[in-house]
């Protein structure tokens, strides 16, 4: 009698370490997740101002800037309405808070630039060739998430 409940005994052992390496191999060691899209950070409306010298006078003017993430592009934002201009939706490659614009052309504009995220707020600087004008124009932004 001894034998078969020692035998029962080992049995309901091994039938538990079994269970367990079955329950427990499922899981893995956290790998931190899913990988943080730094973009987010820059998705957002904004409420902007831009400022320039054009022939000695100063010029500025508030507008609204949209950014949003390129659907094509994992290191790509969408900068709508540069310098108020609806136009122009500018490419910007992100590189953790600091961000650059390469030179593109839109309708009469050509852009180029590069900047910063602080917190909720832009800081960023373009170069701007008007057909309109001569020579390109340094162009200063400031923006703040609505």
């Amino acid at each position: 009698m001894k034998s078969i409940l020692e035998f029962r005994k080992a049995i309901l052992l091994a039938m538990c370490v079994v269970f367990s390496l079955a329950l427990f191999s499922g899981c893995s060691k956290d790998d931190g997740g899913s990988k943080v899209d730094i973009r987010d950070s820059y998705v957002g409306i904004y409420n902007a101002r831009y400022s320039f010298v054009y022939q000695g006078v100063q010029f500025f003017d508030d507008y609204v800037l949209t950014v949003s993430k390129s659907a094509t592009d994992e290191n790509t934002i969408i900068m709508s309405n540069i310098s108020d201009y609806n136009y122009v939706n500018a490419r910007a490659s992100v590189n953790g808070n600091s961000f650059s614009i390469p030179q593109q052309t839109f309708i009469a504009l050509g852009i180029s630039g590069s900047g910063m995220l602080t917190g909720n707020t832009l800081t960023f600087s373009t170069s701007e060739t008007h057909t309109d004008y001569v020579g390109a124009i340094n162009v200063s932004h400031t923006a703040t998430k609505q």
